[in-house]
C-alpha cells in the first residue's frame, strides 16, 4: 500500500506502525520465513542466481523507466504473494528461487506445528457471540457442528477475536446483533479494480528467459494530479496467480521470436514443437474508497447474501493503461529474448564453454552492444542488431537521434517499433479474494473497530481480517493484513491478554 493511501485513509497510529516502525518488514519477514529479507530487498541472493542475473535485471528496470518515461513511474522489485501448493511441488511454476510467501496452506501448518496451545476445532462453523443481556463483553460463541448440531460454548474470561473474512465477519455481528457504531456494520463492502493485459512471446525452449522462474516488478503511477496512486505490477512467468480461469482471462498478444503478432492457434501450434514461452502480465490496480450502499445482508439463509450497488468506475484510464502497457510490453518483450535469456542459473554449466569461435564473437557483441535502448533511442535496436546471429552494423554511438542504417542494412527483418496496442479487461468483484471493509477501523469512534481491532461498545472483542479495512487499497492487502494481526498480537501482549 502507498503510503500516501494509508495517511488519507488508516488511523494515524497504523500508518505509523506499517511505515515509521517497520511494521511492513516485520510482517514480510514471517511470511517470508526469513529473518534476513526485507522489502527494499525481497530477491535476496541465495544461491541460486548470479551476479550476471542481477545484473541483467536491474538494466530492465533501467530500461522499463526509459520505455516509460514522463508516466511517473518507477519500478522496482517486488514479491510474489503466491499460495504453494503441495499438490504440484514439481511444476516449474511453484519452484521459486527467492521472493515469495505464502498466504495459506504453509504458514498455517508453521505456526500450527510450533504452538503447543493452539487447538483448532474442524468442520465447525461460528454462528454468533453471545453477551449477557447485552453487555460490554463476549461471554459464548454459537457454533454448528459438522452434523448440523448447534451449540453454545462459554469462552469465561478468554478474549475473543473474530477472522471469518470480510463477509463472514459481518455476517457473525448481524446474527449477533453488534451495532458498531453509526449502523456501519456489514455495510462498505468494496474490491479494488484490477485491470490488465498480457503478452505471450515465443522463445527456443533452451534458451527462454529467467529459465521459467517469475519475475515480478511494480510501480506507482498516477494518471490525473491529486488522484489516488495506482499499483502497476509487473509479472513475468507468473500470470495464473492473478485469480484468473479457463473461462475469463485478460486479453492476450501472442508474439513470435521477432516480435510479430501470431494468432493463438499458430501460437499454440509453435508450442508443440521445440519452442517455450515466457509470459508478461501487466496489471492496474486502483484503490477503491467504500460504498454503503454495498452490503451484507441479515437474511435467514444458510449461505450469507451480499448486495453490490455501486463500484467506482475506472474505465476513462483505458487509454493510458494502453499505453503504458505497450510501452512495457515492447521494452520486456525485446529483453526476454535479448538480455534476460542470457541469465544462467547456478549449478547450469556455461553455454559458451564449447562454443565455436564465430560463436564466441556472437558473445562478445552481444556484450559490448547491449540489444536494448543502448543505441538508438528514436527507433528500437532491432534496426542495428540481426537478433538471430547478433551481426552488428556501423550504428554503434548510444542514443544516437537518427539511425544511418535505418535504410535496413540488416538481413533479418526489422523488429517492430512497438508490440501492437493491447486490449484491456477488468477483474470481476471478488476475482481475488480481496474484497474488504464492512467492519471498518477508525479512530476517536468512527469505525466498527479502534485503531486497536476492539468492536466499539465490546470490551474482549477484537476483529483480524479484511473486514476492517477502512478502504480498498491498491494493493494486494495480505501483507497489510498480516501486519496488522502482529499489531493487534502485541497490543493484547502488552494488555497481558
Amino acid at each position: 500500500m502507498h503510503e500516501a493511501e494509508a495517511k488519507k485513509y488508516f488511523p494515524e497510529p497504523v500508518r505509523s506502525y506499517l511505515f515509521d516502525k517497520g511494521g511492513y518488514d516485520i510482517a514480510y519477514r514471517l511470511l517470508a520465513n526469513d529473518p534476513e529479507v526485507s522489502l527494499d530487498q525481497p530477491y535476496p541472493d541465495n544461491g541460486s542466481v548470479s551476479a550476471q542475473a542481477v545484473g541483467n535485471m536491474d538494466q530492465v528496470i533501467r530500461d522499463l523507466d526509459d520505455g516509460t518515461k514522463g508516466s511517473g513511474c518507477s519500478f522496482t522489485y517486488c514479491a510474489i504473494a503466491a499460495e504453494f501448493l503441495p499438490r504440484y511441488p514439481d511444476r516449474a511454476l511453484y519452484q521459486f528461487s527467492m521472493g515469495a510467501f505464502s498466504t495459506v496452506n504453509w504458514i498455517l501448518k508453521r505456526v500450527y506445528n510450533k504452538d503447543e496451545r493452539l487447538t483448532v476445532l474442524s468442520r465447525t462453523q461460528v454462528l454468533a457471540v453471545g453477551r449477557k443481556d447485552g453487555g460490554r463483553s463476549v461471554d459464548s460463541l454459537t457454533v454448528r457442528d459438522c452434523f448440523g448440531t448447534e451449540k453454545k460454548i462459554p469462552v469465561g474470561k478468554a478474549t475473543v477475536i473474530l477472522s471469518a473474512g470480510t463477509i463472514g465477519t459481518a455476517a457473525i455481528a448481524l446474527r449477533s446483533n453488534i451495532d458498531g457504531n453509526r449502523g456501519l456494520v456489514g455495510k462498505g463492502l468494496m474490491d479494488h479494480d484490477i485491470w490488465g493485459t498480457r503478452f505471450e512471446v515465443l522463445q527456443n525452449k533452451d534458451t527462454a528467459a529467467l529459465h521459467n522462474q517469475p519475475l515480478r516488478l511494480q510501480s506507482w503511477v498516477r494518471f490525473n494530479p491529486g488522484d489516488d496512486f495506482v499499483l502497476l505490477n509487473i509479472t513475468v512467468n507468473a500470470n495464473t496467480f492473478l485469480g484468473q480461469t479457463q473461462e475469463e482471462r485478460f486479453p492476450t498478444i501472442y508474439l513470435d521470436e521477432g516480435l510479430g503478432q501470431m494468432s493463438e492457434v499458430d501460437f499454440r501450434g509453435a508450442l508443440g514443437s521445440n519452442m517455450g514461452k515466457s509470459t508478461i502480465q501487466v496489471v492496474f490496480e486502483f484503490c477503491a474508497p467504500f460504498e454503503d450502499r454495498n452490503k451484507v445482508l441479515n437474511l435467514p439463509e444458510p449461505a450469507t447474501t451480499i448486495e453490490v450497488q455501486h463500484l467506482k468506475d475506472n474505465s476513462s484510464y483505458v487509454p493510458a493503461m494502453q499505453l503504458l502497457s505497450q510501452a512495457i510490453g515492447t521494452v520486456l518483450a525485446v529483453q526476454l529474448l535479448d538480455r534476460l535469456k542470457r541469465i544462467p542459473s547456478r549449478g547450469v554449466a556455461d553455454q559458451t564453454a564449447s562454443t565455436t569461435e564465430q560463436e564466441k564473437q556472437q558473445v562478445s557483441d552481444r556484450e559490448k552492444y547491449p540489444p536494448v535502448s543502448q543505441l538508438c533511442c528514436s527507433r528500437p535496436a532491432s534496426c542495428c542488431i540481426n537478433p538471430t546471429t547478433w551481426v552488428t552494423c556501423s550504428c554503434k554511438s548510444p542514443r544516437k537521434q537518427s539511425c544511418p542504417c535505418r535504410g535496413g542494412t540488416s538481413t533479418w527483418p526489422p523488429r517492430p517499433q512497438r508490440v501492437p496496442l493491447p486490449t484491456l479487461s477488468k477483474a470481476g468483484f471478488g476475482a481475488v479474494a480481496h474484497e474488504v471493509g464492512t467492519m471498518r477501523m477508525g479512530e476517536d469512534g468512527s469505525g466498527v473497530v479502534d485503531e486497536n481491532l476492539r468492536v466499539s461498545g465490546v470490551d474482549n472483542l477484537y476483529i483480524c481480517d479484511l473486514s476492517v479495512f477502512p478502504v480498498s487499497p491498491a494493493a494486494n492487502p495480505t501483507l497489510t493484513l498480516a501486519a496488522l494481526a502482529q499489531r493487534l498480537g502485541s497490543h493484547l501482549l502488552g494488555m497481558g491478554q
